[in-house]
């Protein structure tokens, strides 16, 4: 289905979220489809800031929503939009395929969106994030931050930002047909890590299970290994004893052990219950 048959989706979507006579929206992102006059939607909003989105016009207006004090009545006075907050909304409305919510980001700065990799992990490596879920969750939070562009010093700012994110991803969604964003990120040595953001919580972005590569290309064990342990049956060879020793330690906090003497191959088999993996 192409984007124009959509593109009525993304009416229903976001205007299911914009602003009718009389109705003001829940939060203080406040949707305003070809608008003309955002200072009067901002009005709509709450007290404190205010951002006024025109996502099929491609448009974002910041305002500071208070009162005015020689008369009492609220005022919306202009403000600016945090550039992390506009490049995250305006990355989100220059979607137009499903594969396009997906990003690759790199640790080393690179990629689709250059500095969204999270600060804070380069002692991590795709390895470590598998096997073990606080880090996964600890990756995540700040993932979604720089996602959303919810990194700034103000936390009704923040929550703004993820607002905005959640709206947008929704309303792209509904246009042309995605449930989220995945996210590959790449770390320093090759391996990879992806993770998804959208649904319930923007606030965090989840892991996806059975879908982390170490740096010589070797499906890495983690929770999906207790669940699907078949997905596992096959050969690993590993460059260096590092690499090695990382798959093996990873195998090991879902429970699984690797027999036999240290080598740079692991065979793994399947006998209809349980994971065996042997060095060769």
């Amino acid at each position: 289905m192409t984007m124009t048959c959509r593109t009525p989706y993304l009416l229903l979507a976001f205007m299911g979220l914009a602003l009718a006579a009389g109705q003001a929206p829940a939060g203080n992102v406040v949707p305003c489809n070809r608008c003309s006059a955002p200072q009067q939607a901002a009005m709509q909003g709450g007290p404190g800031p205010v951002l006024v989105a025109d996502l099929q016009g491609k448009k974002l207006w910041a305002f500071d929503n208070g009162p005015d004090r020689p008369s009492g009545r609220r005022l919306s006075t202009p403000a600016q939009v945090p550039p992390g907050v506009s490049d995250a909304y305006f990355r989100l409305t220059r979607i137009q395929t499903p594969a396009g919510a997906n990003i690759r980001i790199r640790q080393d700065g690179r990629g689709d969106v250059p500095g969204m990799f999270p600060d804070g992990f380069s002692d991590a490596n795709a390895a470590l994030v598998a096997g073990d879920v606080n880090l996964q969750y600890a990756l995540g939070t700040a993932l979604a931050k720089n996602y959303a562009g919810a990194n700034l010093d103000s936390v009704p700012l923040n929550d703004l930002a993820f607002e905005l994110a959640s709206i947008g991803l929704d309303a792209m969604g509904a246009a042309i047909g995605f449930d989220g964003a995945n996210i590959t990120l790449v770390w320093h040595d090759g391996g990879t890590t992806r993770m998804e953001i959208g649904g319930d919580d923007i606030t965090q972005a989840a892991y996806i299970p059975g879908a982390s590569v170490d740096a010589d290309g070797n499906l890495l064990p983690d929770a999906s290994i207790v669940r699907n342990g078949e997905r596992y049956v096959g050969s690993y060879v590993f460059r260096d004893a590092a690499t090695a020793r990382d798959w093996v330690d990873t195998a090991i906090q879902y429970g699984i052990t690797v027999g036999g003497v240290r080598s740079d191959r692991i065979k793994c088999t399947w006998d209809g219950r349980t994971l065996i993996c042997r060095y060769q």
